[in-house]
């Protein structure tokens, strides 16, 4: 009791005495890969008469019923041997219900992918029609920017001439802004 408390106390210490030895482990291994290896040899392909099974090294157990008995653990059965005509007519409708149900499948994501591809298409069709109202407004723009650059040009060309040659209009002061002011004044 004294070593169990004390090692309970002993926080420095993990408890790595959980774990078994790798001796032990190993040959738990060994065995499990034994006993696996030997199941993995029974082949159930079908219903095999008394005493006849390749499982002879199965052991028997209450979940699974024992190939000795006659029967497959694994109910694997070859198609029209120990099936009555009732399961053989169920089976043949229930495939016949399966392909039914793919091709109706494939017929719907056959749909669902035409719909796509004409959403793409629609979307670049949309894109492209913006792209083109973009550069129809930089023209426009630029349009616009060449017109107040030509309304500058004029707008700056009597200026000019007014300082240039001021003789036309001897009564009017030097100063060549007074007569735009008094022109914006009176229209």
């Amino acid at each position: 009791m004294a070593a169990n408390t004390a090692t309970a106390t002993a926080p420095a210490k993990p408890a790595l005495h959980i774990f078994p030895p790798i001796e032990e482990v190993a040959a738990r291994r060994a065995s499990l890969d034994d006993a696996i290896r030997r199941s993995m040899d029974m082949r159930p392909v079908g219903p095999y008469p008394r005493g006849e099974s390749p499982a002879k090294g199965f052991g028997k157990s209450k979940t699974m019923r024992s190939p000795i008995e006659g029967v497959s653990v694994f109910p694997k059965v070859v198609e029209g041997r120990g099936l009555p005509v009732q399961k053989q007519q169920e089976r043949q409708q229930h495939q016949q219900h399966q392909q039914q149900h793919q091709q109706q499948h494939q017929h719907q994501h056959q749909h669902q992918h035409q719909h796509q591809h004409q959403q793409q298409h629609q979307q670049q069709h949309q894109q492209q029609q913006y792209q083109q109202q973009q550069q129809q407004q930089q023209q426009q723009q630029q349009q616009q920017q060449q017109q107040q650059q030509q309304q500058q040009h004029q707008a700056q060309q009597p200026q000019q001439h007014q300082l240039h040659d001021p003789s036309p209009q001897p009564q009017m002061p030097p100063n060549p802004r007074a007569p735009a002011q008094t022109q914006t004044a009176n229209p």
